[in-house]
């Protein structure tokens, strides 16, 4: 079994996956949302690679504590829970994206398309980091 990682975006959620030794979590892909949300799209995607826990990054201010999206976020991993009856934790994702970037800067140069890869590289590091305090 595998762990899902979800980097929540009002306009996309990058989604990564862990190893199924559950040691190495690697990008997938990100989710476009164009207006609602297609939980049965989800459903079957975790379904397919096998998923048992979903790690779904919380936005935090640098002083921890919750942003304004924090209860989208929050809303969203409900109806995560409730579609795919499967467990979520939240984990902290403070400077996540910035951390991919810096990543992906080292082999993308154009904006444009490290754009495309961001946000999914921000689950795989949301995922990682969860896999590293197993």
């Amino acid at each position: 079994m595998r762990i899902a990682g979800i980097d929540y975006g009002e306009k996309r959620i990058g989604i990564a996956f862990s190893d199924l030794l559950k040691m190495l979590a690697t990008p997938y892909g990100t989710y476009e949302v164009n207006g609602s949300i297609d939980f049965e799209y989800f459903k079957k995607l975790f379904n397919d690679y096998q998923v048992e826990l979903i790690v779904l990054g919380l936005p935090l201010n640098m002083k921890g504590e919750e942003q304004l999206i924090a209860k989208k976020v929050r809303d969203f991993g409900e109806n995560l829970k409730k579609y795919t009856n499967l467990p979520v934790k939240f984990l902290d994702e403070r400077l996540t994206s910035s951390i991919a970037d810096d990543i992906l800067k080292r082999s993308t140069k154009s904006w444009k398309d490290r754009k495309k890869k961001l946000d999914s590289m921000s689950a795989c590091i949301i995922l990682q980091e969860y896999l590293d305090s197993l």
